[in-house]
């Protein structure tokens, strides 16, 4: 997508291109979603598979199993899970929002930078779906800890100077990470705390995501504008 609008806004402006796809951002999930999304697929006749279909009469209300919420924020769990997604969220927004300025202010065109955010974005494709297949496999702070390593290694080599090839390559090791970050996320409190609380817990663990990333995104762009220690908040971002 970045190409294209990039040629959009060469075309008719960025303020055209941003109403261009945010009406496209409304119209094209709700009718999506609407016919196809269900609530619960077990309505509909669908199991998980290798689940044999078996006639029983469960109440339909039978208690969820999981922690509550107010068991969940008690634990050191909960907190240790939500300060890394706080550091990852940051250090992942803080590159990937700034990648086509940096690029730009070490001489890539405008075409090259909205190219090599489009390779950011082929990486988060690949992070989503290839770390669900190693999270029902492997132990999933491992894969994590793989993960945000990998990343933080990417963002070290952009903060470092690199530039073409090696700048791509840096762009896409940050990408996996950053298009695994929501799914790794979803896992391990499913996972840790159970579906009782699933929304608040996970909402919780989002909005950290989510302030981190708006706080660190500001915060290097505020670094970039006044020229000095520019480098310092990528090699910060990287450490985290």
């Amino acid at each position: 997508m970045s190409p294209t609008s990039q040629r959009f806004i060469a075309l008719y402006g960025w303020r055209s291109t941003y109403a261009i796809f945010g009406c496209a951002t409304l119209l094209i999930p709700i009718p999506v979603v609407s016919l196809f999304l269900k609530e619960d697929p077990g309505r509909e006749g669908f199991l998980p598979d290798g689940i044999p279909s078996v006639n029983t009469n469960e109440p339909a209300d039978r208690p969820i199993e999981g922690l509550a919420w107010n068991q969940v924020w008690r634990t050191g769990t909960f907190w240790v899970i939500l300060w890394a997604l706080f550091l990852a969220g940051g250090s992942s927004h803080a590159c990937y929002l700034h990648l086509a300025a940096l690029l730009s202010d070490r001489g890539a065109s405008a075409q090259a930078a909205a190219n090599a955010t489009s390779i950011v974005g082929v990486a988060m494709l690949c992070g989503r779906s290839g770390s669900g297949y190693f999270l029902d496999r492997f132990f999933a702070p491992r894969v994590a800890a793989i993960l945000f390593a990998q990343s933080a290694l990417g963002i070290a080599l952009l903060a470092a100077g690199a530039t073409g090839h090696g700048a791509i390559f840096a762009a896409f090791m940050v990408g996996l990470a950053f298009g695994a970050e929501v799914e790794v996320m979803g896992y391990l409190v499913s996972r840790y705390f159970g579906l009782r609380s699933l929304g608040n817990t996970f909402g919780a663990c989002f909005a950290s995501f989510v302030l981190a990333g708006a706080a660190a995104a500001i915060s290097r762009a505020q670094a970039t504008i006044a020229r000095t220690l520019i480098h310092l908040p990528c090699c910060s971002f990287s450490f985290l």
